[in-house]
C-alpha cells in the first residue's frame, strides 16, 4: 500500500515537474518572441530612417539637377541674346580701315574649359599654330569611354596640334592635305592621312576634293561627330566651308567644334562671302567661343583665328563645372 501510494505520489511530482518545464519553455518562448519583436522594431526604425535619408538625398540631387539645368538654360539664353544683337549690327567694309573687317564677329559664348592647345605639355601652347578647343579632358574622357574623332584639314606637314591631340587626348586623328603625298607625310605614325582636300567633289585629274558628307562616308564616319574640326588652308576657307555648314545644318554632318582660320585676302571687298559664312555658322548651330587675332603673320587683321562650338556640346562641357561633376 505504501508502495503504491509513493509510485502515486512519484507520478504526480513528474507530472508537475513536466507542467514546470512546458511553462519554462512557453516563458522563454515569449521572452525570445519579445526580443525578436524589440530587433524587429529597431530593425524597422533604422530602415525607415535610411529611407527617409535616401529620399532626402534624392529630393537633394534632383533639386541640384534643376538648378543645374536652370543655370545652363539662363546661359543660353544670354548667349542667344549676344548673337542676335550681333546680327542686327550693319556690316560695311572699310577699304580705308582693312583692321576692321573682323570687328563685328565677337565671342557671344563662353566655354568654361577652354585653352590654348597645340603642344604635347599642356598649357604650353604658345606662338602661331595651336587652336583654342573647348574640352579637353572632356574629350579625353570620351576618348576612353567611346572614343572621340579629330579632322585636321591642311597640314604642310606641321603636326604639333595632332601631336597634343595624340598625347593629351588620344581621339582618333586623320589629317587630310591634298598637296602632301602620303610617303611624304611626317605624322604616319599616329594619324591616318589623306590625300584629299575638302570642298566640292571632283573626278578631275589633279588634286582630289571631296565633300564633308562624301568623306565621313567613305571613311564609315556618316554615324559619328567629328569632335574636333580644325581647318587651316591658306584662304581656301570659302571654298570648304560653305558646303560643310549647309550638312551640319541638315543633320548629315555632326561636328562639336570647328577651328578656323579666315583669311581676310579671301574675302577682299566682297562682304558677303564673310557675312553669308557666319549666318551659314549661326544656321548649324555653331556659336563663337574664341577669337584671335593672328599677329605672328597677318599683322592681326589679315587673317583671324575663330572657334565655334555646338550648342549641345557647350551644354554638356559647361554642365561639367556648373553641376559639380570635375
Amino acid at each position: 500500500l505504501l508502495a503504491r501510494q509513493g509510485g502515486e505520489e512519484l507520478q504526480t511530482t513528474a507530472k508537475a515537474l513536466e507542467a514546470v518545464t512546458a511553462t519554462l519553455k512557453i516563458k522563454k518562448t515569449l521572452e525570445d518572441a519579445v526580443i525578436s519583436t524589440a530587433t524587429a522594431g529597431v530593425e524597422l526604425k533604422a530602415a525607415t530612417a535610411a529611407l527617409i535619408q535616401a529620399k532626402e538625398e534624392l529630393a537633394a540631387t534632383q533639386g541640384s539637377s534643376s538648378d543645374c539645368e536652370s543655370v545652363l538654360d539662363k546661359l543660353d539664353t544670354q548667349f542667344d541674346a549676344r548673337r542676335k544683337a550681333r546680327q542686327e549690327l550693319p556690316f560695311t567694309a572699310n577699304p580705308d580701315y582693312p583692321q576692321g573687317t573682323f570687328d563685328k564677329w565677337e565671342p557671344e559664348a563662353i566655354c568654361f574649359a577652354d585653352e590654348r592647345f597645340g603642344n604635347t605639355v599642356r598649357y604650353k601652347a604658345l606662338g602661331d599654330g595651336p587652336k583654342f578647343v573647348c574640352g579637353v579632358d572632356f574629350l579625353a574622357k570620351k576618348s576612353k569611354n567611346e572614343g572621340c574623332l579629330v579632322y585636321s584639314v591642311g597640314s604642310n606637314n606641321d603636326i604639333s596640334f595632332e601631336q597634343a591631340v595624340h598625347s593629351i587626348m588620344g581621339c582618333e586623328i586623320h589629317t587630310f592635305d591634298p598637296y602632301i603625298p602620303k610617303d611624304k607625310f611626317v605624322g604616319n605614325d599616329i594619324v591616318t592621312f589623306h590625300q584629299w582636300g575638302f570642298g566640292e567633289d571632283n573626278s578631275t585629274q589633279g588634286p582630289t576634293f571631296k565633300s564633308a558628307a562624301t568623306v565621313m562616308k567613305e571613311l564609315h564616319h556618316t554615324h559619328r561627330a567629328i569632335d574636333i574640326f580644325k581647318i587651316d588652308c591658306e584662304g581656301c576657307e570659302f571654298a570648304v566651308m560653305p558646303p560643310l555648314l549647309e550638312s551640319i545644318s541638315k543633320g548629315i554632318v555632326n561636328v562639336n567644334q570647328l577651328q578656323i582660320e579666315i583669311h581676310r585676302d579671301a574675302v577682299k571687298e566682297n562682304t558677303t562671302l564673310l557675312e553669308a559664312f557666319f549666318a551659314a555658322a549661326d544656321k548649324a548651330n555653331l556659336r563663337i567661343f574664341h577669337k584671335e587675332r593672328n599677329q605672328w603673320g597677318c599683322m592681326g587683321y589679315l587673317c583671324v583665328e575663330y572657334a565655334f562650338v555646338n550648342e549641345k556640346f557647350l551644354r554638356d562641357v559647361n554642365g561639367e563645372y556648373v553641376c559639380h561633376k570635375v
